[in-house]
Protein backbone atom coordinates (compact mmCIF):
# COMPACT_ATOMS: atom_id res chain seq x y z
CA UNK A 1 0.00 0.00 0.00
CA UNK A 2 1.37 3.42 -1.00
CA UNK A 3 2.33 5.91 1.67
CA UNK A 4 -0.06 8.85 1.99
CA UNK A 5 1.31 12.39 1.74
CA UNK A 6 -0.58 15.61 2.47
CA UNK A 7 0.63 18.64 0.49
CA UNK A 8 -0.40 22.04 1.91
CA UNK A 9 0.45 24.90 -0.45
CA UNK A 10 -1.60 27.98 -1.42
CA UNK A 11 0.19 28.53 -4.73
CA UNK A 12 -1.77 26.40 -7.19
CA UNK A 13 1.03 25.79 -9.71
CA UNK A 14 3.53 24.81 -7.01
CA UNK A 15 1.03 22.56 -5.23
CA UNK A 16 -0.02 20.73 -8.38
CA UNK A 17 3.55 20.34 -9.58
CA UNK A 18 4.58 18.86 -6.24
CA UNK A 19 1.56 16.55 -6.19
CA UNK A 20 2.32 15.37 -9.73
CA UNK A 21 5.94 14.63 -8.80
CA UNK A 22 4.96 12.63 -5.71
CA UNK A 23 2.14 10.78 -7.47
CA UNK A 24 4.51 9.81 -10.28
CA UNK A 25 6.90 8.47 -7.65
CA UNK A 26 4.23 6.10 -6.35
CA UNK A 27 2.79 8.01 -3.39
CA UNK A 28 -0.89 8.58 -2.57
CA UNK A 29 -1.19 12.38 -2.49
CA UNK A 30 -3.86 14.66 -1.04
CA UNK A 31 -3.46 18.38 -1.69
CA UNK A 32 -5.03 21.47 -0.17
CA UNK A 33 -4.46 25.22 -0.01
CA UNK A 34 -6.29 25.61 3.30
CA UNK A 35 -4.89 25.33 6.80
CA UNK A 36 -8.38 24.47 8.05
CA UNK A 37 -8.67 21.59 5.59
CA UNK A 38 -5.17 20.44 6.48
CA UNK A 39 -6.02 20.28 10.19
CA UNK A 40 -9.18 18.31 9.45
CA UNK A 41 -7.26 15.88 7.23
CA UNK A 42 -4.67 15.32 9.95
CA UNK A 43 -7.37 13.91 12.18
CA UNK A 44 -9.85 12.35 9.74
CA UNK A 45 -7.53 10.90 7.06
CA UNK A 46 -4.19 10.78 8.82
CA UNK A 47 -1.31 10.94 6.32
CA UNK A 48 2.12 9.35 6.72
CA UNK A 49 3.89 12.64 5.97
CA UNK A 50 3.02 16.33 5.54
CA UNK A 51 4.69 18.77 3.14
CA UNK A 52 3.66 22.35 3.79
CA UNK A 53 4.53 25.87 2.73
CA UNK A 54 5.67 28.14 5.54
CA UNK A 55 3.36 31.07 4.76
CA UNK A 56 -0.29 30.14 4.23
CA UNK A 57 -2.32 33.35 4.13
CA UNK A 58 -2.58 34.37 7.80
CA UNK A 59 -1.27 31.01 9.02
CA UNK A 60 2.21 29.63 9.60
CA UNK A 61 2.99 26.15 8.29
CA UNK A 62 4.96 25.43 11.45
CA UNK A 63 1.62 25.17 13.22
CA UNK A 64 1.06 21.79 11.54
CA UNK A 65 4.22 20.51 13.19
CA UNK A 66 3.42 22.10 16.55
CA UNK A 67 -0.12 20.65 16.86
CA UNK A 68 0.84 17.26 15.47
CA UNK A 69 -0.27 14.79 18.19
CA UNK A 70 0.80 11.67 16.29
CA UNK A 71 4.25 13.03 15.42
CA UNK A 72 3.64 12.73 11.69
CA UNK A 73 6.82 13.77 9.82
CA UNK A 74 6.62 17.32 8.46
CA UNK A 75 8.65 18.96 5.69
CA UNK A 76 8.54 22.76 5.53
CA UNK A 77 9.11 24.22 2.05
CA UNK A 78 9.56 27.97 1.79
CA UNK A 79 11.01 30.69 -0.38
CA UNK A 80 12.12 32.70 2.67
CA UNK A 81 15.49 32.04 4.28
CA UNK A 82 15.07 32.69 7.99
CA UNK A 83 17.47 31.08 10.44
CA UNK A 84 15.13 31.66 13.36
CA UNK A 85 12.22 29.90 11.66
CA UNK A 86 14.52 27.15 10.45
CA UNK A 87 15.75 26.58 14.01
CA UNK A 88 12.15 26.49 15.23
CA UNK A 89 11.26 23.96 12.54
CA UNK A 90 14.17 21.74 13.57
CA UNK A 91 13.12 21.94 17.21
CA UNK A 92 9.68 20.71 16.19
CA UNK A 93 11.25 17.82 14.31
CA UNK A 94 10.50 19.20 10.83
CA UNK A 95 12.79 19.46 7.81
CA UNK A 96 13.29 22.93 6.33
CA UNK A 97 13.82 23.25 2.56
CA UNK A 98 14.29 26.45 0.54
CA UNK A 99 12.56 26.97 -2.80
CA UNK A 100 13.23 26.21 -5.54
CA UNK A 101 13.62 22.58 -4.43
CA UNK A 102 15.00 20.11 -6.94
CA UNK A 103 12.74 17.07 -7.47
CA UNK A 104 15.55 14.70 -6.51
CA UNK A 105 16.20 16.64 -3.28
CA UNK A 106 12.55 16.61 -2.23
CA UNK A 107 12.12 12.90 -2.98
CA UNK A 108 15.27 12.04 -1.05
CA UNK A 109 14.00 13.87 2.06
CA UNK A 110 10.56 12.27 1.70
CA UNK A 111 12.08 8.79 1.63
CA UNK A 112 14.31 9.54 4.61
CA UNK A 113 11.36 10.72 6.71
CA UNK A 114 9.03 7.83 5.90
CA UNK A 115 9.08 4.64 8.00
CA UNK A 116 10.32 1.30 6.76
CA UNK A 117 8.06 -1.46 5.53
CA UNK A 118 7.27 -4.55 7.58
CA UNK A 119 10.11 -6.55 6.04
CA UNK A 120 12.62 -3.84 6.93
CA UNK A 121 13.15 -2.49 3.41
CA UNK A 122 12.70 1.19 2.73
CA UNK A 123 9.72 2.11 0.61
CA UNK A 124 12.02 3.24 -2.18
CA UNK A 125 13.21 -0.35 -2.62
CA UNK A 126 9.72 -1.80 -2.39
CA UNK A 127 8.22 0.00 -5.36
CA UNK A 128 9.04 0.58 -9.01
CA UNK A 129 9.93 4.10 -10.11
CA UNK A 130 8.61 5.28 -13.49
CA UNK A 131 11.19 4.73 -16.22
CA UNK A 132 12.44 7.61 -18.32
CA UNK A 133 14.22 7.44 -21.64
CA UNK A 134 17.34 9.60 -21.95
CA UNK A 135 16.78 12.72 -24.06
CA UNK A 136 19.70 11.62 -26.26
CA UNK A 137 21.92 8.58 -26.63
CA UNK A 138 23.46 7.86 -23.23
CA UNK A 139 26.65 5.84 -23.27
CA UNK A 140 28.42 4.54 -20.21
CA UNK A 141 31.32 2.27 -19.31
CA UNK A 142 31.83 -0.70 -17.01
CA UNK A 143 35.59 -1.11 -16.62
CA UNK A 144 36.72 -1.06 -20.28
CA UNK A 145 33.38 -2.25 -21.65
CA UNK A 146 31.04 0.31 -23.23
CA UNK A 147 27.31 -0.09 -22.61
CA UNK A 148 24.25 1.73 -23.89
CA UNK A 149 21.70 2.95 -21.38
CA UNK A 150 18.12 2.22 -22.50
CA UNK A 151 16.25 3.97 -19.71
CA UNK A 152 16.72 5.33 -16.20
CA UNK A 153 14.60 5.82 -13.11
CA UNK A 154 15.19 7.15 -9.62
CA UNK A 155 15.67 3.55 -8.54
CA UNK A 156 18.19 2.42 -11.17
CA UNK A 157 18.63 1.79 -14.87
CA UNK A 158 18.52 -0.69 -17.75
CA UNK A 159 21.48 -1.04 -20.08
CA UNK A 160 22.82 -3.31 -22.80
CA UNK A 161 26.35 -4.50 -23.55
CA UNK A 162 28.28 -7.34 -25.13
CA UNK A 163 27.34 -10.77 -23.83
CA UNK A 164 30.93 -12.00 -23.66
CA UNK A 165 32.07 -9.09 -21.46
CA UNK A 166 33.57 -10.32 -18.20
CA UNK A 167 32.76 -6.94 -16.59
CA UNK A 168 29.03 -7.58 -16.98
CA UNK A 169 29.21 -11.06 -15.43
CA UNK A 170 29.57 -9.65 -11.91
CA UNK A 171 26.64 -8.92 -9.64
CA UNK A 172 27.97 -5.56 -8.46
CA UNK A 173 30.23 -3.05 -10.20
CA UNK A 174 30.60 0.64 -10.98
CA UNK A 175 29.15 2.22 -14.08
CA UNK A 176 30.80 5.40 -15.38
CA UNK A 177 29.11 8.16 -17.34
CA UNK A 178 31.94 10.05 -19.09
CA UNK A 179 29.89 13.10 -20.16
CA UNK A 180 28.53 13.60 -16.65
CA UNK A 181 31.92 12.83 -15.07
CA UNK A 182 30.37 10.51 -12.49
CA UNK A 183 30.87 6.87 -11.55
CA UNK A 184 28.09 5.12 -9.63
CA UNK A 185 28.03 1.68 -7.96
CA UNK A 186 25.15 -0.54 -9.11
CA UNK A 187 23.79 -3.99 -8.30
CA UNK A 188 22.42 -6.17 -11.09
CA UNK A 189 19.01 -7.58 -10.12
CA UNK A 190 18.23 -9.31 -13.42
CA UNK A 191 19.79 -9.96 -16.82
CA UNK A 192 18.74 -11.43 -20.14
CA UNK A 193 21.13 -12.75 -22.79
CA UNK A 194 20.53 -12.75 -26.52
CA UNK A 195 22.90 -14.23 -29.08
CA UNK A 196 25.43 -11.41 -28.82
CA UNK A 197 24.17 -8.94 -26.18
CA UNK A 198 23.35 -8.87 -22.49
CA UNK A 199 20.46 -6.74 -21.18
CA UNK A 200 20.77 -5.81 -17.49
CA UNK A 201 18.55 -4.19 -14.91
CA UNK A 202 20.38 -2.66 -11.96
CA UNK A 203 19.67 -0.65 -8.81
CA UNK A 204 21.68 2.14 -7.21
CA UNK A 205 22.57 1.93 -3.47
CA UNK A 206 20.64 4.18 -1.10
CA UNK A 207 23.70 6.22 -0.13
CA UNK A 208 24.20 7.20 -3.79
CA UNK A 209 20.57 8.11 -4.46
CA UNK A 210 20.98 11.90 -4.29
CA UNK A 211 23.89 11.90 -6.80
CA UNK A 212 22.06 9.43 -9.02
CA UNK A 213 18.85 11.42 -9.11
CA UNK A 214 20.69 14.57 -10.06
CA UNK A 215 22.04 12.61 -13.02
CA UNK A 216 18.58 11.25 -13.91
CA UNK A 217 17.11 14.77 -13.85
CA UNK A 218 19.87 16.03 -16.15
CA UNK A 219 19.67 13.32 -18.81
CA UNK A 220 15.96 12.38 -18.95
Amino acid sequence: MAFRILVVEDDTATRRGMAQLLTGAGYDVTETASMTDALNLLSSNTPDLVITDLRLAEFNGLYLAAVNPQRIPVIIVTGYADRGLEAEARELGADFLLKPVKPSQLLAVVERRLPVTENGESFSLARRWPRRRPSGELNARVDDTFVRVLDVSYGGLRFIGKRDSSALSKQSFRITFPKAAISVPVRVVWQHDSESNRLCGATVPEEWQLHWRHLVDSVA
